[in-house]
């Protein structure tokens, strides 16, 4: 190229540019050439020795071109440094508006990863050689035609919102272990070829295609064919009705199925799976409003979790009407399989989790959230003895979880939300010797415990917003493992427990109650392992906090460390003698005491490292006047916070 042709900055017209060896018509000359329109070929690339150098030529900026072809000459040897070619190769970025890239030349010898993303105005086709790629990913690329077809070294290829995807006559794979196409509109291929360079992948996710029915209708063996798949991810396929009748690939353990509205069964109807040639362990579908059943017969024995969600038309989660022929009359399928977990979430339609009234008695963990046509867990009204976990969310016209619970089941935790018509909890609950922790959260219609009370190796036990719970269980002194207990905008408990709470609590939440006074009676203090109270509301007529017990109120346990109040509407001050006994305590919250005006007169204890009042405005008022009372009693407090904002010396304090 002539010398200096970078000074003609007005150029808009160049078809061939030819790299120089040296300093002789660098790439770099192509740099201030920003009004280049059209085409544009860069030939002799393999003179570029240094990735800047082609980053220099600015190709990013020059938004008129539309073509660009860059070439390295064919006789451009392996042997000179491979990392070179990819380095350069990423550093000549053209224009987002580019319509056709063209390489050519040998350059793709020693390319170990090519990604082409967000291109959607690219037209052509890529290489197809590319004999050590290990990755490509093409995404976004909407008029673009994959062609890769010698890849033998390919390990994972994603190939994402693209024209054409042609795998024709030969297809070397490799070995590929993970596989993503997704909205490919036109695929074509020799069958026979592809899926034998598809034999060894183990991670195959298909996306939006319109003919994947028609894809294993031309697979002999169906999913049999990928001997190594693992996991099988397929999503917005329309026409996929069930997998082929060959079932499942052998060495398949995840199937994940999402938005696939045709979807009925998972295999053809009648057809049960015959062996145990398969050791699927989980299988996931979603928003698949056609499926309204799962037949047990089509379920492998090997199955482990079963996670169902956004299924408008689910009516029986497991259907045992259809099932091998090599079930016994008196065995059930639900007690051939090996299900441990069911998960239904936001199935509006679910009327029930098993056709026969009874759940696997494998099953260890139960997840139901949001299904609003469930009556009952288990129509028998016995849950599995293996079952641990119970967890149901937002079923409002939930009315049993069980008739009662036998003394061997494994239950370890049971939270409840949102179950509006729910009015009681099982019987027999006192009796598991395994369960630890209990929620119960927004169930306004439950009003009592069983009377036997909880098992006395409960840990934690968390009570919020039922509206018409009447009393805390029977003999809760006698829960000498419970470590939290909270209870929480519960109005119509009356009565405080016949002998009192359990000493070894470490926390203790307590919000909007009617039982303080009895409670502040009996004595907080006697709780000589709590560490955290939170206390709020409910209490309109405190005044002073603490008070001793002899007027008629409490002192703290000297183990506190966190103490947290709030809304108190009459609130005025806090007591020195209930603070001085405070050796422990850490971290202390006012919030909503709109009245309270003043700090222990004694000061607070030395070991308190944060303080946050929040919404006491003649507290935060005393803070703004700088008073030296005040000031005295949190100098010492390393952190402190008020209204939301940060204080760590007096001249910061003032400020407020």
């Amino acid at each position: 190229m002539p010398s200096g042709i970078g000074r003609l900055s007005s150029l808009q017209t160049m078809s061939d540019f030819v790299v120089g060896k040296g300093s002789f018509s660098g790439i770099g000359e192509l740099g201030p050439l920003l009004h280049l329109q059209g085409t544009l070929c860069i030939s002799k690339l393999e003179n570029v020795l240094e990735a800047q150098d082609a980053r220099d030529a600015n190709l990013t900026n020059k938004q008129g071109l539309l073509e660009l072809v860059m070439e390295w000459s064919s006789g451009f040897a392996e042997a000179q440094d491979g990392q070179i070619q990819l380095e350069v190769l990423k550093m000549l970025k053209p224009n987002v508006k580019l319509t056709r890239l063209t390489i050519r030349g040998d350059q793709f010898a020693s390319l170990r990863e090519l990604s082409i993303i967000r291109c959607p105005q690219l037209v052509g086709q890529l290489p197809n050689h590319l004999p050590k790629v290990r990755k490509v990913v093409i995404q976004g690329c909407g008029n673009l035609m994959v062609s890769v077809l010698n890849c033998p070294r390919l390990s994972m290829l994603v190939v994402e919102g693209c024209k054409i995807m042609d795998c024709g006559n030969p297809v070397d794979f490799g070995s590929p272990n993970s596989i993503v196409l997704s909205k490919i509109s036109e695929f074509s291929f020799e069958t026979a070829r592809l899926m034998r360079s598809l034999s060894k992948v183990q991670y195959l996710k298909i996306v939006g295609c319109h003919e994947l029915t028609t894809l294993w209708e031309k697979i002999p063996l169906g999913l049999q064919s990928f001997r190594f798949l693992r996991e099988l991810y397929i999503e917005d396929c329309p026409t996929l009705v069930s997998f082929p009748p060959s079932g499942f690939a052998s060495m398949l353990k995840v199937i994940r199925i999402r938005n696939c509205n045709r979807l009925k069964s998972l295999l053809p109807r009648g057809i049960m799976l015959s062996s145990n040639d398969t050791c699927l362990e989980q299988l996931f579908v979603a928003r698949c409003d056609a499926m309204k059943c799962f037949a047990t017969g089509q379920l492998p024995l090997t199955l482990k979790r079963l996670e169902v969600s956004h299924c408008k038309n689910l009516q029986c989660l497991l259907d045992e009407g259809e099932g091998p022929s090599s079930v016994m009359p008196h065995e059930d399928n639900c007690s051939r399989t090996t299900l441990l977990q069911h998960l239904v979430k936001s199935c509006p339609s679910l009327k029930s989790l098993s056709s026969s009234g009874e759940l696997p008695n494998t099953l260890t963990h139960l997840l139901i959230r949001e299904c609003s046509e469930l009556v009952r867990i288990s129509s028998s009204g016995n849950l599995p003895a293996a079952l641990k976990h119970l967890e149901i969310h937002s079923s409002p016209m939930l009315e049993l979880i069980a008739e009662g619970l036998h003394q061997d089941t494994s239950l370890e935790c049971v939270k409840i939300f949102n179950c509006r018509s729910l009015k009681s909890l099982p019987q027999g609950l006192h009796k598991l010797g395994q369960l630890r922790q209990i929620q119960i959260y927004r169930c306004p219609n439950i009003s009592s415990f069983p009377e036997e009370g909880l098992p006395t190796d409960l840990r934690v036990l968390r009570l919020y917003n039922c509206k018409k719970l009447m009393a805390l269980p029977n003999c809760m002194n006698s829960l000498t493992s419970l470590r939290e207990l909270e209870i929480r905008c519960c109005p119509e408990i009356q009565s405080f427990s016949e002998g009192g709470l359990p000493t070894n609590l470490k926390t203790l939440v307590l919000e909007d109650l009617k039982i303080y006074k009895p409670m502040f009676e009996w004595g907080l203090q006697r709780l000589t392992s709590l560490v955290k109270l939170p206390i709020q509301g409910g209490y309109p007529d405190l005044v002073s906090f603490p008070v001793d017990k002899k007027n008629g109120m409490m002192l703290l346990p000297t183990s506190l460390s966190i103490l947290s109040i709030g809304h108190f509407p009459n609130l005025e001050s806090l007591s020195s003698k209930g603070f001085e006994s405070l050796t422990s305590l850490n971290q202390l919250k006012l919030s909503s005491c709109p009245k309270i005006i003043s700090l222990p007169k004694e000061g607070l204890p030395p070991s308190l490292m944060q303080l946050d009042i929040n919404g006491c405005p003649l507290l935060s008022e005393l803070c703004k006047k700088d008073r030296q009372d005040l000031w005295s009693k949190i100098a010492h407090i390393p952190c402190v916070v008020v209204d939301n904002r940060f204080v760590h010396d007096r001249a910061e304090l003032v400020l407020f």
